[in-house]
């Protein structure tokens, strides 16, 4: 049969019933496994919020405008923050930044500074900031 809706499934499963081997198959088939990749197009508004993103051309371009940001661009980066589950990302790298040394910390009239840090979440670096 394969992929079937929710409430069929939930009606296989109710008590006192006895689901045969296909209700179980066809279970496992209306869902999406781990090791099974996912169609972009079964993604919703995936590609409605990836046309809202700038290509990093025009970011690159936009970076280097220095009437925008002035003459110089710096990047500081801080390496990887270990989520520790009570601060929110911007939190964590707001505190890193404050423990770097004055002279880091300080921002020139004339640039702009980019902040680049990693988050660990489990041990896995997932999201760059």
């Amino acid at each position: 049969m394969g992929v079937i809706k929710k409430e069929q499934i939930k009606s296989y499963f109710e008590t006192g019933d006895k689901p045969k081997q296909q209700e179980y198959w066809d279970t496992w088939d209306s869902y999406w496994h781990k090791d099974e990749l996912l169609p972009q197009d079964r993604i919703e508004q995936l590609q409605e919020t990836l046309s809202e993103k700038v290509d990093n051309t025009t970011f690159e371009e936009h970076v280097s405008e220095t009437a925008i940001h002035g003459t110089v661009v710096r990047t500081v980066d801080l390496g990887f923050l270990e989520e520790n589950g009570l601060a929110s990302d911007e939190e964590l790298v707001a505190n890193a930044y404050n423990r770097l040394e004055e002279e880091e910390r300080f921002i020139q009239d004339n640039e702009m500074v980019i902040i680049e840090a990693r988050i660990l979440r489990s041990g896995v670096a997932e999201s760059g900031f």
